[in-house]
Protein backbone atom coordinates (compact mmCIF):
# COMPACT_ATOMS: atom_id res chain seq x y z
CA UNK A 1 0.00 0.00 0.00
CA UNK A 2 2.49 2.66 1.08
CA UNK A 3 6.20 2.59 0.50
CA UNK A 4 8.28 5.19 2.31
CA UNK A 5 5.68 7.96 2.06
CA UNK A 6 4.48 7.15 -1.45
CA UNK A 7 1.31 5.43 -2.56
CA UNK A 8 1.05 3.44 -5.76
CA UNK A 9 -2.30 2.96 -7.47
CA UNK A 10 -3.85 2.65 -10.89
CA UNK A 11 -7.11 3.99 -12.29
CA UNK A 12 -8.94 3.25 -15.50
CA UNK A 13 -7.99 5.24 -18.56
CA UNK A 14 -11.37 6.96 -18.98
CA UNK A 15 -11.27 8.38 -15.45
CA UNK A 16 -7.63 9.41 -15.88
CA UNK A 17 -8.49 11.37 -19.03
CA UNK A 18 -11.42 13.13 -17.35
CA UNK A 19 -9.24 13.92 -14.32
CA UNK A 20 -6.57 15.37 -16.57
CA UNK A 21 -9.13 17.57 -18.35
CA UNK A 22 -10.57 18.75 -15.03
CA UNK A 23 -7.07 19.67 -13.82
CA UNK A 24 -6.52 21.78 -16.92
CA UNK A 25 -9.92 23.46 -16.59
CA UNK A 26 -9.22 24.36 -12.98
CA UNK A 27 -5.54 25.12 -13.57
CA UNK A 28 -4.53 22.82 -10.69
CA UNK A 29 -1.81 20.25 -10.18
CA UNK A 30 -2.67 16.61 -9.64
CA UNK A 31 -0.54 16.55 -6.48
CA UNK A 32 -2.50 19.42 -4.90
CA UNK A 33 -5.89 17.96 -5.82
CA UNK A 34 -5.05 14.43 -4.70
CA UNK A 35 -3.57 15.73 -1.44
CA UNK A 36 -6.70 17.80 -0.77
CA UNK A 37 -8.97 14.85 -1.51
CA UNK A 38 -6.90 12.51 0.65
CA UNK A 39 -6.97 14.98 3.55
CA UNK A 40 -10.75 15.27 3.19
CA UNK A 41 -11.08 11.48 3.09
CA UNK A 42 -8.95 11.09 6.22
CA UNK A 43 -10.91 13.77 8.09
CA UNK A 44 -14.26 12.24 7.13
CA UNK A 45 -13.07 8.74 8.08
CA UNK A 46 -11.87 9.92 11.50
CA UNK A 47 -15.21 11.64 12.03
CA UNK A 48 -17.15 8.53 11.05
CA UNK A 49 -15.10 6.28 13.33
CA UNK A 50 -15.46 8.77 16.19
CA UNK A 51 -19.24 8.87 15.73
CA UNK A 52 -19.46 5.07 15.57
CA UNK A 53 -17.42 4.76 18.78
CA UNK A 54 -19.73 7.20 20.55
CA UNK A 55 -22.79 5.22 19.43
CA UNK A 56 -21.25 1.96 20.67
CA UNK A 57 -20.32 3.48 24.03
CA UNK A 58 -23.80 4.88 24.58
CA UNK A 59 -25.38 1.42 24.79
CA UNK A 60 -28.34 -0.22 23.11
CA UNK A 61 -31.23 1.77 21.72
CA UNK A 62 -34.31 1.55 23.90
CA UNK A 63 -32.40 0.47 27.03
CA UNK A 64 -33.53 3.10 29.51
CA UNK A 65 -32.70 1.10 32.66
CA UNK A 66 -29.59 3.15 33.39
CA UNK A 67 -27.85 6.20 31.98
CA UNK A 68 -25.28 5.43 29.32
CA UNK A 69 -21.57 6.13 29.68
CA UNK A 70 -21.94 9.06 27.31
CA UNK A 71 -24.82 10.50 29.36
CA UNK A 72 -22.81 10.12 32.57
CA UNK A 73 -19.85 11.90 30.97
CA UNK A 74 -22.11 14.76 29.89
CA UNK A 75 -23.35 15.23 33.43
CA UNK A 76 -19.79 15.52 34.77
CA UNK A 77 -18.08 17.28 31.85
CA UNK A 78 -18.16 20.92 30.93
CA UNK A 79 -17.46 20.15 27.26
CA UNK A 80 -19.99 17.70 25.84
CA UNK A 81 -19.62 15.31 22.91
CA UNK A 82 -22.02 17.53 20.95
CA UNK A 83 -19.71 20.50 21.51
CA UNK A 84 -16.71 18.49 20.32
CA UNK A 85 -18.64 17.31 17.25
CA UNK A 86 -19.58 20.90 16.45
CA UNK A 87 -15.97 22.04 16.85
CA UNK A 88 -14.85 19.24 14.54
CA UNK A 89 -17.46 20.17 11.92
CA UNK A 90 -16.34 23.78 11.84
CA UNK A 91 -12.63 22.94 12.09
CA UNK A 92 -12.99 20.97 8.83
CA UNK A 93 -14.49 24.08 7.22
CA UNK A 94 -11.46 26.10 8.31
CA UNK A 95 -9.11 23.40 7.05
CA UNK A 96 -10.75 23.34 3.63
CA UNK A 97 -10.76 27.16 3.40
CA UNK A 98 -14.54 27.52 3.70
CA UNK A 99 -14.45 29.63 6.89
CA UNK A 100 -12.02 31.70 8.94
CA UNK A 101 -10.94 30.60 12.41
CA UNK A 102 -12.69 33.60 13.92
CA UNK A 103 -16.01 32.88 12.19
CA UNK A 104 -15.83 29.18 12.98
CA UNK A 105 -15.16 29.63 16.71
CA UNK A 106 -18.16 31.95 16.91
CA UNK A 107 -20.28 29.45 14.95
CA UNK A 108 -19.24 26.61 17.28
CA UNK A 109 -20.15 28.70 20.30
CA UNK A 110 -23.56 29.65 18.88
CA UNK A 111 -24.34 26.12 17.66
CA UNK A 112 -23.27 24.19 20.75
CA UNK A 113 -22.79 26.60 23.64
CA UNK A 114 -19.06 25.88 23.83
CA UNK A 115 -16.94 28.75 25.10
CA UNK A 116 -15.24 30.57 22.19
CA UNK A 117 -11.81 30.03 23.73
CA UNK A 118 -12.38 26.29 23.97
CA UNK A 119 -13.74 26.24 20.42
CA UNK A 120 -10.61 28.03 19.22
CA UNK A 121 -8.46 25.44 21.03
CA UNK A 122 -10.28 22.53 19.42
CA UNK A 123 -10.02 24.10 15.97
CA UNK A 124 -6.31 24.82 16.44
CA UNK A 125 -5.71 21.25 17.64
CA UNK A 126 -7.54 19.80 14.64
CA UNK A 127 -5.53 21.95 12.22
CA UNK A 128 -2.30 20.88 13.92
CA UNK A 129 -3.25 17.20 13.60
CA UNK A 130 -4.07 17.64 9.93
CA UNK A 131 -0.70 19.33 9.41
CA UNK A 132 1.05 16.33 10.96
CA UNK A 133 -0.90 14.01 8.66
CA UNK A 134 -0.09 16.20 5.67
CA UNK A 135 3.64 16.14 6.47
CA UNK A 136 3.63 12.35 6.77
CA UNK A 137 2.74 12.05 3.08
Amino acid sequence: MTNGGSIDFSINRNLAEKFSMALKLNNESSKDVITRLMNQYVAETFSKVSNEATIQISGRAGDSSSPSIVEKKKENAKITNEMVASAYKYAKKVYFGEMTRQASKIAVSKASGMNEGSAQDYITDFLAMMEVIKKSF
